[in-house]
């Protein structure tokens, strides 16, 4: 008896999952297999019909969603019984689990294929568990479950090339797209609007409100449809009353997404879409939900240097202000050796950190420079990144950030007013070279990129999150913890000094007014734990301690801790109050709410990085001890709404810093 496949899918939408089934049609077919395919009906009903699948619809819209599985896992059990299947193959969870539990019941073998590194990764591990066999669909993706524990076999995506290759596109612009002028240049998205890719496709068309007036000609389409396809259809809708004409383009979704390709000038997306749109000859910018945002070219896509080709040591110097004994720089260093030493190769990549005693002024004995986490995008590192440049490094900017002394103002889009930021032609110029020439610009926060976009950097310019933000609370908290007799909730407090160079220019009444909120949360029931991450920030904290004036409430820690120890003790307290800015980092990679004391550009950089905005109290507000109290209460309040919001952000981040691992860009 021939071969039974049974493909497992949610639906015959029109996504990269179900186009690679139906790719895999034809070849099955002249091999003698024959395919089932299991799941909701959808628009590429008739595509797997000629794909050579007999269609099975289950019902996948029932409620609740307990009397759902019930159901879904007998149908699927029916057809592998009724049609003998013989083998079931997974592309997509909760619907591939329900499924290979099926199959297990029936001693069915599983095959899971791993389309990408968006999974829940609690569903992809349960799911790998089922299943007999799991191909990756590129080494990346390979890479990054087996950091997972996910062992897997790459067999590559494939595109028909029959039908997929440069040809003249006159035929597509006419036909398809008679509303976009003859003359325009035309940029096309293609993707699903649903979860995070729909929030791509958002800040694709945001981007296109500060674009220069001479990209007037530039109109954008966008194929596809999903969730929050509506919310994409009001900001298109907005965006061209503004313009005061239609330049954004929504032809939902199609099911040959081929004379779209053909009438583009530019094509937007991942996976399959890039990899169709490249076969037609088109260039392609990758920004997908997780992993690589840039132009696809060949230095990104596997032609190597020379010296990585012949399988020689590479040499990696990371860059950051390190050895000095300031818990915050430290603990990015230790994120980013954490990451090399879990997806890099120590046979073939050396990481070199920037001790004290390296010489930043010759970079000649390095492949890569890495311009790692802190506030490193000004005078000095710069200068390191464009002498990088200048000596024909690979350069990547990893979680790096701006900072300055001068008050953030923000318009009332929400946009920064640059005009106040005062950095010379000089270091501008710098900037823009080294926007050019980095494989990978990931910037702390938002305010940093805005300022960056403002000085005219380009390239792979994007979000990359704070590389503090990599770092998990150990298992335990510390048992090392405030002695409560009466089991009162801690809040900890971090001090120290900048020596004046904050805002407001006054360490004396900021820490008067820490004393003050201290002594308040006392009288309300708390704890206090002060808390140290600079050597130098000791006598601040003595004299807070002081100031406070109840030592029986009170725990005095002048120990720089590392940070799996800091870790430790801030996951058991109810909130913090922090001064330095990894400090709120540690708070909030735990889970822990806290008030920022932002006293520099990059402490509210920090904060709109993760939308907390709220959680901020400038060194330079007037009535700032009732202001900081009220925080306070704001943030143990509100701990599981802000706890959630801060997790969300935090898993963007570790998957925008784990990218340059994850994808050998190192």
């Amino acid at each position: 008896m021939s071969s039974r496949v049974l493909m497992v899918l949610d639906s015959m939408g029109t996504g990269g999952t179900e186009t690679y089934a139906q790719s895999l049609g034809k070849p099955f077919v002249e091999k003698g297999v024959r395919l089932h395919y299991a799941g909701a009906d959808g628009p590429f009903h008739q595509e797997f019909i000629r794909a050579g699948y007999q269609v099975h619809l289950v019902a996948s819209d029932l409620q609740p969603l307990t009397e759902r599985k019930k159901v879904l896992k007998q149908a699927y059990q029916k057809v592998m019984e009724q049609e003998q299947i013989s083998i079931v193959h997974v592309n997509q969870t909760p619907s591939g689990i329900l499924a290979a539990n099926a199959a297990n019941e029936l001693r069915i073998p599983v095959v899971f294929t791993m389309h990408g590194t968006y999974y829940p990764h609690e569903e992809a591990i349960e799911l790998a568990q089922l299943c007999d066999a799991i191909i990756s669909v590129s080494k990346p993706v390979q890479r990054y479950w087996l950091a997972k524990g996910i062992a897997s076999t790459v067999i590559s995506n494939g595109v028909d090339l029959e039908r997929f290759h440069p040809q003249a596109s006159d035929r597509a612009r006419g036909t398809f797209l008679p509303n976009v002028p003859e003359d325009a240049t035309v940029v096309t998205y293609v993707s699903r609007l649903a979860w995070q890719k729909a929030s791509v496709c958002n800040m694709v068309l945001r981007s296109t409100k500060t674009w220069p007036a001479e990209w007037n000609k530039v109109h954008i389409v966008v194929v596809g449809t999903g969730a929050q396809v509506h919310h994409v259809k009001e900001l298109a809708r907005n965006l061209n009353k503004m313009r005061g004409e239609v330049y954004i383009h929504l032809v939902g979704e199609q099911t040959d997404v081929l004379p779209y390709y053909e009438s583009s000038d530019l094509v937007i997306g991942t996976g399959r879409v890039a990899l169709e749109a490249m076969a037609c000859g088109k260039p392609v910018l990758a920004i997908g939900n997780h992993g690589y945002v840039g132009l696809v070219t060949p230095k990104r896509t596997g032609q190597k240097r020379r010296e990585r080709v012949s399988g020689s040591m590479r040499k990696v110097l990371y860059v950051g202000w390190i050895g000095f004994n300031n818990l915050g720089d430290e603990l990015m260093w230790k994120a980013f050796e954490q990451l090399a030493h879990e997806l890099l190769d120590p046979q073939k990549v050396q990481i070199i950190p920037s001790l004290p005693g390296v010489d930043l002024q010759d970079l000649s004995p390095y492949d890569t420079v890495v311009i790692g986490g802190g506030s490193l995008l000004v005078p000095g590192y710069v200068d390191v990144a464009y002498r990088a440049v200048q000596q024909k490094k690979q350069l990547l900017i990893w979680g790096s950030g701006y900072d300055t002394q001068e008050p953030v103002r923000l318009d009332a889009a929400g946009r920064l007013d640059h005009a106040q930021m005062g950095e010379s032609d000089r270091i501008r110029e710098m900037l823009r070279e080294i926007g050019q020439h980095a494989s990978f610009f990931g910037v702390r926060g938002p305010l940093t990129y805005q300022y960056l976009q403002a000085s005219g950097v380009g390239g792979h310019l994007h979000i990359g999150g704070d590389p503090g933000m990599l770092l998990m609370p150990p298992s335990t908290p510390s048992p090392e913890q405030v002695d409560s007799k009466q089991n009162r909730p801690v809040i900890g407090i971090n001090w120290g000094t900048s020596y004046n160079r904050i805002y407001g220019k006054n360490e004396a009444e900021v820490e008067d007014a820490l004393a003050y909120a201290g002594r308040k949360l006392i009288e309300e029931g708390y704890d206090l734990y002060l808390y140290t991450m600079w050597g130098p920030d000791g006598n601040a904290n003595k004299r807070l301690y002081q100031k406070i004036a109840c030592p029986e409430r009170t725990t005095l820690d002048l120990v720089v801790h590392d940070h799996t120890e800091m870790m430790r003790r801030i996951q058991a307290w109810e909130a913090t109050i922090n001064f330095k800015l990894h400090a709120n980092v540690l708070s909030a990679a735990c889970g822990i709410p806290f008030v920022c004391l932002a006293y520099r550009f990059k402490c509210v950089d920090f904060i709109h990085s993760l939308d907390v905005a709220e959680l901020a109290v400038t060194t330079d507000e007037q009535d700032l001890a009732q202001r900081i109290l009220s925080r306070a209460k704001y943030a143990i309040s509100y701990k599981d709404t802000i706890r959630s919001s801060i997790a969300s952000k935090q898993q963007q981040m570790i998957d925008n810093l784990r990218a340059p691992f994850v994808n050998d860009w190192l």
